[in-house]
């Protein structure tokens, strides 16, 4: 047990070391081979953002309002800056900068290696969205429903488009670099051009998009909503290849979990009815499903051996064998438990 509910995703380093943070506002480290834990760091700040990896650090956002970077081996701190506002917004790291957003609107550039603030950024309201980093620009949604794109070197606004309701997911690149898909509590997962912002096509959901959509190898786009669907449309157009009922009966289980994708086209998303699904990305059929008991808003995380790792509200850190493709038969191939 990790002892505190655990909403963000895992971080897992290239030694397969699985780095997590949660409500009680500590950072753990385990051991991925057999879930030994290898270092705790406690008053980090509040419930902790999703960490992002940099080199030997790892970086997470608190919200006591901070930003904090840790050694991924042993643990000890090398740099906290503070930000003034609730960081909910998981960091982004690219070019040696770290983008995170927080409540009351402000996006922070800061140096990976020192924590330098380089530049900021004021959108209209919190930033609860990951940014996106590509071709020199940074892409950032707000609660005021402005997905705004910004100069990443010193934060210039190039465009914005404006969904009708807030955005807090996070959006993600077409394979071309050339389209932004996002999701919004309209309903919808927009689509636009990088270059202009410009509208391309929208797909209705049925409800609130919470979750950040996942581009595959194929270019096919994965959609989840608090309808309890998970939807694959085709980045270019939009068209759908399939909807899934991610309860898999009349029940609806809304998804926050944001799908995650593996390098075979299988993808996995976590469900508020306790299930994690494995999906072929081609068809949409159920290649397993595991009953985590509590909900899981963690988006999975995927081991270099192909193992997929999640945290959930009861408090647990579970890692499953992804190679499962017999129906129910996601069994557990490991559980990690904090070390008394």
């Amino acid at each position: 047990m990790l002892g505190c509910q655990a909403e963000a995703t895992p971080a897992v380093t290239a030694d397969g070391t699985v780095i997590v943070g949660c409500r009680d506002g500590a950072l753990r480290a385990f051991r991925g081979t057999d879930g030994a834990p290898l270092w705790t760091v406690y008053g980090v700040g509040g419930e902790l953002s999703s960490p992002a990896l940099f080199g030997g650090l790892v970086i997470v956002g608190a919200l006591a309002g901070s930003v904090t970077a840790v050694n991924a081996s042993s643990g000890a701190v090398e740099w906290s800056v503070s930000t003034g506002c609730a960081v909910w917004s998981s960091p982004t790291v690219a070019g040696g900068v770290v983008y995170v957003g927080c409540n009351g609107g402000a996006l922070y550039a800061l140096g990976a290696a020192t924590g330098q603030k380089l530049w900021s950024y004021v959108a209209g309201d919190d930033v609860r969205a990951s940014p996106a980093v590509a071709t020199g620009r940074v892409f950032v949604g707000a609660y005021d429903g402005l997905m705004a794109c910004l100069n990443a070197t010193d934060g210039t606004p190039l465009w914005t488009y404006a969904a009708d309701d807030s955005i807090r997911s996070s959006a993600a690149l077409s394979l071309d670099g050339s389209l932004l898909h996002f999701g919004s509590y309209d309903g919808l997962l927009h689509t636009v051009r990088v270059d202009s912002g410009a509208r391309v096509w929208t797909h209705d959901t049925g409800n609130w998009v919470q979750a950040s959509p996942a581009v595959c190898r194929d270019g096919a786009v994965l959609a989840a909503s608090w309808a309890g669907t998970v939807a694959a449309l085709e980045g270019a157009t939009g068209a759908v290849r399939w909807v899934v009922n991610a309860s898999g009966n009349s029940r609806v289980d809304a998804v926050w979990s944001s799908p995650a994708v593996d390098a075979a086209g299988v993808a996995f998303v976590g469900t508020q009815g306790g299930d994690v699904l494995a999906l072929s990305v081609a068809t949409g059929a159920l290649a397993w499903r595991y009953a985590a008991g509590a909900p899981v808003d963690s988006t999975p995380a995927i081991t270099a051996d192909g193992g997929v790792v999640f945290g959930t509200w009861g408090g647990n850190l579970v890692m499953l064998a992804a190679v499962a493709i017999e129906p129910n038969s996601g069994g557990v191939q490991r559980q990690l438990r904090r070390g008394s």
